[in-house]
């Protein structure tokens, strides 16, 4: 069975010849290619030649695949969306080249794998700085929120203009009015204790 790059569970191993930058070659069901993977700070542009990587050992390294049409980079996103158009039109081959093994030259070398390997570890730490921030973006306002509800708690106990207390559910919870040892203040401010939980004062 020849399957095509075009195929929708197509995954070839691909970089960008000028600047070899790494990433995945995905068909799609529509038939168009779809360069993924590649960090946004790596160089891509249109018209660039999209050629395999040799990385896993499966297609030799160096086989033109397409040209990149489009390249998008959405804000703050980490890796681009690339379309790649196909160099030829698989409907029109008659004949195949199987190829069944691969020599030394046509198989990535040590340095390809290390370099794709700190493209990824760099991928890595982007990735984990911005959910960094995203985690402290999200304390801040929770940390917001709390002294907002703190504010509407003090500010429901305040008192009105004559001394009284204008929300007596909330004055309820203060210690001045009545703590959880048993300890009553009345109205001339002097303390009285109900250790029988009769409620006499």
């Amino acid at each position: 069975t020849v399957r095509l790059v075009t195929d929708e569970n197509s995954s070839v191993s691909a970089m960008v010849q000028s600047s070899r930058a790494q990433g995945v070659l995905r068909g799609s069901v529509d038939g168009t290619l779809h360069l993924t993977l590649v960090r946004t700070d790596q160089m891509v542009e249109v018209g660039d030649t999209v050629v395999t990587s040799g990385l896993g050992g499966v297609y030799p390294k160096g086989l033109p695949l397409g040209k990149v049409l489009s390249v998008e980079r959405n804000s703050g996103a980490l890796y681009y969306e690339i379309e790649v158009e196909p160099l030829a039109s698989a409907e029109s081959f008659e004949e195949v080249l199987v190829i069944t093994s691969l020599t030394e030259e046509q198989k990535a070398t040590a340095a390809d794998v290390a370099e794709a390997d700190e493209q990824d570890t760099l991928a890595g730490v982007s990735q984990g700085t911005s959910a960094g921030a995203q985690d402290g973006s999200s304390q801040e306002e929770g940390a917001s929120a709390d002294q907002d509800g703190e504010a509407t708690a003090e500010g429901d106990a305040e008192t009105d203009g004559d001394g009284g207390i204008q929300n007596p559910d909330a004055a309820a919870q203060d210690e001045s009015i009545a703590s959880g040892d048993g300890a009553t203040t009345t109205g001339d401010g002097a303390t009285t204790t109900d250790e029988t939980g009769d409620g006499q004062q």
